[in-house]
């Protein structure tokens, strides 16, 4: 087998400054005074409108924020509730308590060892 068959050394093409050489001709845009005011007021009305979206979006993103801020504070509030809820059911089903509300309200108590028989 042959390596290097049909391969050449590469050989950057050279590109020669020449003075006399003409440049390419360059597209001239001529515009009138009319179609320059024309540009201006639609590059000022471009940029007004991006500033205005720009301030719309930025009183979105307070409002948004400011609604996050209420949603979290009310989360908050509402464990605190809650953890005080839960410590109200504890101590309204423990024993003891059941035990004083059935002797105060029922007049239930609980009975001694001599007064239960077994059958």
């Amino acid at each position: 087998m042959v390596t290097n068959v049909q391969v050449r050394r590469y050989r950057p093409r050279q590109v020669i400054f020449n003075p006399g050489r003409k440049q390419a001709a360059r597209l001239d845009l001529a515009f009138s005074r009319e179609q320059y005011k024309v540009l201006g007021i639609l590059v000022a009305a471009a940029l007004v409108l991006g500033l205005l979206i720009t301030q719309i979006m930025h009183h979105r993103s307070q409002a948004a924020t400011m609604e996050v801020e209420r949603l979290q504070a009310m989360h908050a509030s509402l464990g605190d509730e809650q953890v005080h809820l839960l410590a109200a059911r504890a101590q309204l089903m423990s024993k003891a308590h059941i035990l004083a509300l059935a002797g105060t309200k029922f007049e239930l108590f609980e009975p001694d060892a001599t007064q239960v028989r077994r059958m």
